[in-house]
């Protein structure tokens, strides 16, 4: 087997610090100045790139929210997968959602800015958006029966492909509730930290009762 070339490494690194540089940008300037009155222009010079590298990496301003929402939903799932196994799992997700959007506040990241935009969003983009979160379902259904099987379910049962299957699309629509609930706010004001993590609380709230399986802690015991 030959050898990895490092000029490839280096090449690939520098890539992906300037892919970074640019969706850090995008965000910033898309949270000071909103979605439509951010051009390409500003943020490739806040990006300290030419506006031709911009489109060597994106196609359009609105693709950067789809890069973003991607990466947003893969750091929660991962952050979901370290809960414990028998905790419910909207509350696990719940957890993680908020886990991950203070850390993104707190490391001065940001979230993804799509209220402003979505009916400025070409049908590529929101198509992905939608291929994205349908992905997402799967993978999180995915998480909920690998943890009915830990924790003995029958995983052949229709019941327990019903469950998983169910009770993530039913999580995901609390967070994607909360999320455009904080965009619709954000289209108007500043939004406090604060107020995104009560709105996750409130659209999560909503589902204690339903959801419920033998299996898991009961959901009102754990959210204390």
């Amino acid at each position: 087997m030959g050898m990895a070339d490092p000029k490839l490494g280096r090449r690939e690194a520098k890539k992906q610090c300037t892919r970074q540089a640019i969706v850090q940008s995008a965000k910033v300037l898309f949270s000071k100045n909103g979605f439509s009155a951010t051009t390409i222009a500003q943020i490739a010079e806040a990006a300290n790139v030419s506006e031709r590298t911009f489109f060597r990496y994106f196609p359009s301003k609105e693709d950067l929210l789809l890069e973003d929402t991607i990466n947003l939903l893969a750091e929660v799932e991962a952050e979901m997968v370290k809960r414990p196994v028998d905790e419910w799992p909207p509350r696990s997700l719940q957890i993680a959602a908020e886990t991950i959007l203070a850390r993104r506040i707190m490391t001065g990241e940001g979230v993804p800015v799509m209220a402003p935009a979505r009916q400025e969003l070409h049908h590529g983009v929101a198509a992905g958006l939608v291929r994205a979160f349908m992905g997402w379902e799967d993978r999180l259904a995915a998480v909920v029966a690998a943890r009915l099987g830990e924790l003995g379910a029958d995983m052949d049962s229709d019941e327990s492909r019903v469950y998983a299957k169910v009770v993530a699309k039913t999580s995901i629509g609390a967070l994607r509730s909360a999320m455009q609930l904080v965009e619709d706010l954000r289209a108007k004001q500043r939004v406090a930290p604060e107020v995104g993590a009560r709105m996750v609380s409130d659209c999560f709230s909503l589902l204690s009762g339903c959801c419920r399986h033998p299996l898991f802690a009961d959901e009102a015991s754990a959210a204390e």
